[in-house]
């Protein structure tokens, strides 16, 4: 009788393990497509005999484990941020490249249609018609500069607003993380079901940082994470969450990011969304702004020499054609023709003498599209527009074949991932049938032995 009871006893312990594997299994499928989650696994162990004539104590639910491995979401969070890095670059760069404007259509076009007015001038000196023509082409070159100038800065400046917006975002999740490693914690870390849930929130959280930043992770023994970015600086330890702020940069106004500890870390922070913005807040779009204000300079430059030089149609000399500008720096913003010559286009100069009909100044200036004056005398104005175009497309090009190559590890990482964490749901359905099948056998032993049971009790009557 003896005997019986125990086999009773070892079958409902039976039929609780599968049942906890079907609700395993139950909670699996309903989290297929939840972010994050990790695949729950039933751990069962046969349970120790009572006797050395006992066949077994029936089975035993060790617990859940979630298939996980943290060298993948290591690996994975070290890829992410140069992806992102990348990304962002692209992005910034592709709206450069937008209004930098297609070639023939922008300032080179621009730039030959003001030669072209002095070409014209060269052919009739004395017409004022060719004068105001003239006039009003310096004056569309000097625009078109400025307008460039002017959405290059803004370019800049939304570079900056991503920055300060990305470092709000960086505080945000470090709070949620700080704060999450702390209930982790509290819930017994990876052993618990609700340690392994809070995890599955953690791991969603950091993946979300290192898109913005790149930064070091290291796991703690009570499940949680410490993360630090920069040189070392820390943003979480425990469940204190250390926040990033910004200062403006002297002459700029940019934003500058500093760790809770005042270290300005800016310099070091190459990966990531953040990383990105300031790759192209700080270095190409400034490069580009060089180049522009380079050309600007050159053109005023060089047309005041030759036209200061030459005569107007009122026998003047000593005028310069644009407003003279005392660096390059800001030259593009600056440039503009000047009022007295806007104000009396028979100002402008297209002699070299006070001869009616001397058109040497103007053919001097016409000529200048053709002078290989930039470069140290190796490139043209038009030559140095096109070097300025083709700049700017070859880093856009090259940050987008960077994202790419990125990408597709990071692809190559999740779907190794996924095999280990994600939830196959043919998988599922095996173990489903496998639960159930233990489930129904049990019960069916269950009711066999109640029956014998049931027997030897009415005999015992």
């Amino acid at each position: 009788m003896a005997g019986l009871l125990d086999i009773l006893s070892t079958t409902a312990r039976s039929l609780d393990a599968q049942t906890y594997g079907l609700n395993t299994v139950s909670q699996n499928i309903s989290n297929a497509n939840t972010p994050g989650y990790s695949r729950r696994e039933v751990q069962l162990a046969a349970a120790a005999p009572a006797g050395p004539l006992s066949a077994g104590g029936g089975v035993d639910i060790v617990g859940v484990k979630a298939d996980h491995d943290p060298m993948l979401d290591q690996q994975l969070w070290q890829e992410q941020p140069l992806q992102q890095q990348q990304n962002a670059l692209a992005n910034q760069l592709g709206v450069v490249q937008v209004a930098i404007g297609t070639p023939g259509q922008s300032i080179d076009n621009n730039l030959t249609q003001f030669f072209d007015a002095f070409s014209t001038l060269a052919q009739d000196p004395i017409s004022s018609t060719n004068r105001q023509q003239a006039v009003l082409q310096g004056q569309a070159l000097a625009q078109a500069f400025n307008q460039m100038s002017a959405k290059l800065a803004q370019a800049q400046s939304s570079a900056d607003a991503g920055v300060r917006s990305g470092v709000d975002q960086i505080n945000a999740l470090t709070s949620q993380i700080a704060q999450l490693n702390g209930q982790i914690a509290n819930a017994g870390g990876s052993t618990t079901a609700g340690g392994q849930t809070l995890q599955d929130q953690q791991r969603v959280l950091v993946g979300q940082l290192a898109d913005l930043t790149g930064v070091n992770v290291i796991n703690r023994s009570d499940g949680g994470v410490d993360i630090s970015f920069g040189t070392g600086q820390a943003l979480v330890i425990g469940a204190n969450a250390y926040g990033v702020s910004t200062s403006p940069m002297a002459g700029t106004g940019f934003a500058s990011i500093l760790a809770s500890d005042g270290t300005d870390v800016t310099a070091s922070i190459t990966g990531g969304q953040i990383g990105g913005l300031l790759q192209a807040r700080d270095t190409n779009i400034p490069g580009y702004v060089s180049q522009l204000d380079t050309l600007a300079y050159t053109v005023v430059q060089q047309v005041n020499t030759l036209h200061a030089a030459g005569y107007d149609l009122n026998g003047t000399t000593g005028t310069n054609f644009f407003t003279p500008l005392a660096s390059s720096s800001g030259a593009a913003a600056a440039i503009a023709v000047n009022p007295a010559v806007v104000a009396d286009p028979s100002k402008v100069a297209a002699g070299s003498t006070n001869s009616a009909g001397d058109n040497q100044t103007a053919t001097a200036i016409s000529a200048l599209r053709d002078a290989k004056v930039l470069g140290g005398g190796s490139s043209t104005m038009s030559d140095a527009w096109a070097s300025l175009v083709y700049q700017v497309g070859q880093d856009t090009q090259t940050a987008q074949n960077e994202q790419q190559t990125h990408a597709s590890v990071v692809q190559q990482l999740q779907t190794l991932q996924s095999s280990v964490s994600g939830v196959s749901l043919d998988q599922e359905a095996m173990s489903m049938m496998q639960f159930q099948r233990a489930y129904q056998a049990s019960a069916q032993l269950f009711s066999l032995v109640n029956q014998t049971v049931d027997t030897l009790l009415n005999m015992v009557k």
